[in-house]
This record gives C-alpha cells, structure tokens and sequence, in this order.
C-alpha cells in the first residue's frame, strides 16, 4: 500500500495536509486544502480588480503562513530536542548505573578474597 503525503502514517505524528491546513486555517480558510477545489467556481465571475485584490490578500495570507509555519518548526524542534537530551540523559543515568554497581560487585568479591 503505498503511502501518501496527505494520509497519517502510523507515526502519529500529523501529515504535511493536517500542518498546512491547521496553520492556514486559521488565516485565510479558501486556501486550505478542501477549499482550493472550490475557488474556481466560487470565484468565476469575479472582476480582474477583484481578482487581483483577492492575489493580494492571498499574498498576505502566504507570507503569514510563512512566519507561522517557521515558528511552529521552532517550537517543535525545542521539543524534540528536550526530549531527546532528557532520553539521552536517563539512559547515561542507567549506565553509569550498572558500571557503579558492577564496580561494587567486584570491590566485594576482592575484599571477601
């Protein structure tokens, strides 16, 4: 089954589809995804002026979709990265767990010699 950019893979991490339109539906809803199909219709009658008002406010929309995406991508990565640096962390911590008690062990097998 092949797999697409638009389904949710078993990661459970959201798709490229639910990021998109999450950020820009709440900035411009006509141009998430289920919307862009209707636009034409919507829209057909539509002057050149107001067309070219609505490219406007569009342009708009995409360059705050832009800075919205990019800080997202920074929140997500601070996480991520505190997650793995607190992962990283616990698994040092069991480590050095282990060779403390491996060291005792021996210690007492040399003392009871």
């Amino acid at each position: 089954m092949p797999t697409s950019t638009t389904t949710k893979r078993d990661t459970g991490l959201p798709t490229g589809t639910q990021i998109y339109d999450g950020i820009m539906g709440k900035i411009e809803p006509e141009l998430t995804t289920a919307m862009l199909e209707t636009l034409e219709e919507k829209y057909r009658d539509e002057s050149t002026e107001e067309h070219q008002m609505r490219m406007a406010r569009y342009d708009v929309a995409f360059a705050e979709y832009d800075k919205q995406y990019g800080s997202f991508l920074m929140r997500l990565k601070v996480r991520a990265d505190a997650c793995r640096k607190s992962a990283r962390k616990s698994s040092e911590e069991a480590d050095s767990a282990q060779e403390n008690e491996h060291v005792t062990e021996l210690l007492t097998e040399i003392a009871q010699a």
